[in-house]
């Protein structure tokens, strides 16, 4: 037995770089009484296998490793549990183990039988047993330790991302990754809370289930669930589809994607606020074992950080460039636009119109029902001038009630259609609370000339004309000639 513990012992700790040393010896036997003895006292795992791969015996801790019983594992394959692009190299090591006497260590991925995917120090080395040369192979599981590394590197590199202001999509492409080393197959969300539901941030397709589910994701009607079932729990939620929060649309569009385990981490900001959530999509239901659910939360803490800095800065960049009240450009933001378009202009020979709208009696309005009310006719004016343009067209706020359109490649013809789109947005009357106002802009058109022109000689003819208009009798458009 201690003979047999030592050869155990040197191949533990042998089994750390891959490496294969040519020994060349002859296989050493174990007697049978020995095996059951090594499998009560040996605080790794060991199997002895073919040079098929194949498990002629194992003990617990590799059963457990791979997620099943001895029994039930006993004449599988090892191959069979060795992700694809690795088996080739795997099968070739039990050869030459056996056919070679050559000691082989190293570092090995394995799949357990529920598709997780396992980091092994394996050492192997030749051995008789049953009257046969065989492969006796020392495992210990590194998973934790490699998931770790994992980690500290997407907290380095995303860190960097953050400070060097990338792009969000960029910045969270790397967290499904990291959580695809040890569940490839897995599908990975990161759910950013935007308003009333939560919009699909960064995606990472596992399975062609988990694929479908992300695209099914992307339409509005499951906003609102998603909204309702994750942005609340601060704790990991496993959800088997049978159980209670996990339910209506989102539980029926699981189930038609084939995907049957979803886990659903809270992202929140530093105040406890909800971010949103990292979610896991596994085509098996099941629990994350200790290390994963610490590994999870620590990477969830670190999208969170990634989302706030992120919307931080998105709130900086929007207070700058556009209107804190209607959501409209600003006037810092209408210039750059307007001088972009004339340096456009000016390469491809094209124009652009403008079009200055002032909302008609706005101050009897506001002085009538409150400023409250007036800020709500403000917001409601600027989306329905928004439904009116076209999807490169600019609406800024300039003024209390004020706003110019900008059109971009625009002639005689595109700013009249618009301006007409415009006041028809306003054929209805816009509800304030229990109150119905009706109100109607003046709308002013200029055109630049072809090659580009003076933007602000441009705005000053589209002012000129929405005068024009006010004095025509007010709710019309002028085109400057």
């Amino acid at each position: 037995v201690v003979c047999g513990l030592r050869v155990l012992g040197d191949l533990v700790r042998d089994g750390v770089n891959t490496a294969v040393t040519p020994l060349a010896m002859p296989a050493s036997g174990l007697s049978a009484d020995l095996i059951p003895v090594m499998k009560r006292v040996v605080g790794v795992g060991f199997a002895f296998l073919d040079e098929d791969g194949v498990f002629l015996d194992l003990n617990g801790y590799v059963a457990r490793l791979l997620g099943g019983e001895p029994a039930s594992l006993t004449g599988s394959s090892f191959l069979d549990l060795t992700p694809v692009h690795y088996r080739e190299d795997v099968a070739e090591s039990f050869r030459r183990v056996i056919h070679d006497g050559l000691r082989v260590r190293g570092e090995w991925p394995i799949l357990t039988t529920e598709g997780v995917l396992r980091r092994t120090s394996v050492s192997s080395e030749r051995f008789e047993y049953g009257g046969r040369p065989v492969c006796l192979s020392v495992i210990a599981d590194v998973t934790h330790q490699y998931a770790d590394h994992a980690l500290r590197q997407a907290q380095a590199r995303l860190l960097k991302q953050v400070v060097l202001e990338k792009p969000l999509p960029e910045l969270l492409r790397g967290v499904g990754e990291v959580v695809r080393t040890h569940r490839p197959r897995a599908g990975v969300l990161v759910m950013h809370r935007h308003n009333d539901g939560l919009d699909v941030e960064s995606a990472v397709a596992g399975s062609d289930g988990t694929q479908a589910f992300i695209d099914a994701l992307a339409t509005d009607d499951t906003r609102a669930p998603w909204a309702t079932s994750v942005t609340n729990n601060r704790q990991v939620m496993a959800a088997d589809l049978g159980a209670d929060e996990w339910r209506g649309e989102c539980a029926r569009l699981a189930r038609h994607c084939g995907v049957r385990g979803v886990w659903c981490w809270p992202l929140r900001a530093q105040d406890g606020g909800a971010l949103g959530c990292l979610v896991v999509l596994l085509e098996r239901t099941g629990l994350p074992v200790e290390w994963e659910a610490e590994f999870l939360d620590e990477l969830s803490d670190l999208t969170g950080f990634a989302l706030e800095r992120q919307d931080r800065i998105e709130g900086l960049r929007r207070s700058a460039l556009y209107d804190d009240l209607t959501g409209a450009a600003n006037r810092t933001l209408l210039d750059d636009r307007l001088a972009a378009l004339r340096a456009g202009d000016a390469r491809a020979g094209s124009r652009t119109a403008v079009l200055l709208l002032d909302l008609d009696d706005f101050k009897a309005i506001n002085d009538t029902y409150g400023h409250a009310c007036g800020d709500e006719l403000l917001v409601a004016a600027v989306a329905r001038i928004r439904k009116a343009l076209r999807a490169d067209d600019t609406v800024a706020r300039v003024g209390g009630d004020e706003f110019v359109v900008v059109l971009a490649d625009a002639d005689e013809a595109t700013a009249r259609g618009v301006a007409g789109r415009v006041l028809e947005q306003f054929d209805e009357p816009v509800q304030l609370g229990t109150h119905s106002v009706a109100i109607r802009p003046s709308v002013g058109a200029a055109v630049g000339p072809a090659g580009g022109g003076d933007p602000e000689a441009l705005l000053k003819a589209a002012d000129q004309a929405m005068y024009n208009a006010k004095r025509a009798g007010k709710g019309t458009y002028y085109l400057s000639a």
